[in-house]
């Protein structure tokens, strides 16, 4: 997952701060610059897998369209997703 992420075009990664073992946080540069903090938890069950997506801003004291956040986090999980599909397929990442 972490890999599509860094080659998506719309992204701009910034930082990965954590990444491994079902975690992955990552810093990420929206339109206009705004920069939004990303987590991404997966966890796997006896009969599904999830994977939850959290978006916030890098500065509480920084005023940013909550539209920035949702939209960067909308990508991310929607490559967290087709990873995972891709992965319970056994296709490669």
């Amino acid at each position: 997952m972490r890999h599509v992420i860094e080659k998506d075009p719309v992204l701009r990664v910034q930082e990965i701060t954590s990444f491994g073992h079902g975690v992955l946080d990552l810093t990420l540069r929206g339109p206009s610059d705004a920069t939004v903090f990303v987590s991404v938890r997966v966890t796997t069950g006896p009969n599904e897998t999830a994977a939850v997506v959290e978006a916030r801003p890098e500065a509480t004291y920084k005023k940013l369209d909550a539209a920035v956040c949702w939209a960067l986090a909308r990508v991310v999980e929607k490559h967290a997703a087709q990873a995972l599909h891709d992965e319970a397929a056994g296709d490669s990442l």
